[in-house]
């Protein structure tokens, strides 16, 4: 007869399945953000990445989420920190472009853990751009999120509002069309929270 499961075993793989199936949310909604929470397009979750998540010490599992509120489309890539065993079979852990059309929402396809490891939404105005504005964060192993926006690499919607937040009690970012990076963008900024979902918004 096989060895019985623990019971904190047993939790987690409940945990996980309660993630997949809906039940469990990976992250607080906050009925306050600006806007609809618009889930479409949304990558599907496999149950390794839900796994993986959940085994840890603070029990955390977060995503990034994008909202383009502007009256064209933009692009967006989500990126994470890559292991050397991936790196070395020449996966970069980036996911491929997407196109983010007006009025809907993006989803990163992988979740912060507490490990430290950096996740990375990169927004581009046009596709074949390499002007890139970037939602940074990422989740210490006490369970608390570190979360920027970047304009080190581009600032290409400095004439949209832009809006970042965590949730209640949390530190947002805000800037106003026309404000210039410096009003509301790494290294001026830098909030950090127990770690929830952290969410942008375009336009």
């Amino acid at each position: 007869m096989g060895k019985r499961l623990s019971r904190g075993r047993k939790d987690l793989l409940l945990l996980a399945f309660g993630i997949l199936t809906g039940a469990i949310p990976l992250g607080s909604e906050n009925p306050l953000l600006p806007g609809k929470i618009n889930h479409n397009p949304t990558p599907a979750l496999n149950f390794t990445t839900v796994a993986a998540a959940v085994i840890n010490p603070a029990g955390v599992a977060i995503k990034g989420y994008v909202q383009n509120n502007c009256n064209f489309p933009i692009y967006v890539q989500y990126a994470t920190c890559c292991p050397p065993e991936r790196r070395m079979k020449g996966d970069g852990c980036v996911d491929d472009l997407q196109t983010l059309h007006p009025r809907t929402g993006y989803w990163s396809s992988g979740v912060a853990v507490p490990d430290a490891c950096s996740q990375t939404i990169r927004m581009y105005k046009f596709k074949d751009s390499r002007e890139v504005y970037q939602l940074e964060y990422n989740v210490d192993v006490n369970g608390i999120v570190w979360y920027n926006l970047s304009s080190d690499d581009g600032s290409p919607f400095t004439s949209e509002a832009r809006f970042l937040t965590v949730g209640e009690g949390c530190m947002y970012m805000y800037c106003r069309p026309g404000d210039e990076p410096a009003v509301c963008d790494w290294p001026h900024h830098l909030g950090s929270c127990s770690a929830r979902d952290v969410r942008f918004y375009l336009c």
